[in-house]
């Protein structure tokens, strides 16, 4: 039986009943692979704000480091040149 989208039926279902049931199944499929790909976005959105955070840790650090090596070897000179 086909069906009429005059009759207030989405134009995208208006086939027969085995067709239908095969729309049916693969908006599912498409639905579920749009859920996989938002939530893999979400994740990879996730893993990359923590990339950057580590990252600017890493900088953070080393400017540190750089620094205390600097005093360090200012502290060397006066040493030496006691």
């Amino acid at each position: 039986m086909y069906t009429n989208s005059q009759e207030g039926i989405h134009p995208l279902v208006a086939h027969c009943e085995k067709c239908n049931v095969k729309s049916v199944e693969l908006f599912t499929v498409v639905f579920n692979i749009q859920e996989k790909m938002q939530k893999s976005e979400m994740e990879l959105e996730k893993m990359k704000n923590e990339t950057i955070a580590k990252f600017q840790k890493i900088e953070t650090d080393y400017d540190a480091m750089r620094q205390d090596l600097r005093t360090l070897n200012k502290k060397l000179k006066v040493y030496k040149n006691v």
